[in-house]
């Protein structure tokens, strides 16, 4: 019996859009971006707010979720209103 054939899901003007202008997904669907430089720094871009902060925990809250860095002598760098540079010896990072 022939396999049925699933029809292709329309895409939305959002997607249209974003494929047009060939904007990156972490804008458009407010997902944070993350860049490590090794273990050492961190740049979280969509960071909303802090939820945790010591020398050994970092718990970032993203929009859609938290990201939690662990490890020693961490810091954060920089805050502005959407970037967080965290710094120090990263050895885990956990999304939640």
């Amino acid at each position: 019996m022939p396999r049925k054939k699933e029809k292709p899901t329309p895409k939305t003007v959002k997607d249209m859009l974003v494929d047009q202008l060939e904007l990156p997904r972490t804008i458009t669907d407010n997902l944070c971006y993350m860049e490590m430089l090794g273990n050492r720094q961190v740049i979280v871009d969509g960071c909303c707010g802090i939820l945790d902060y010591d020398d050994k925990k970092i718990r970032l809250n993203t929009g859609k979720g938290t990201v939690c860095f662990e490890g020693s002598q961490l810091q954060i760098k920089s805050l502005d209103c959407e970037q967080a540079v965290i710094t120090g010896l990263i050895s885990l990072v956990e999304f939640g």
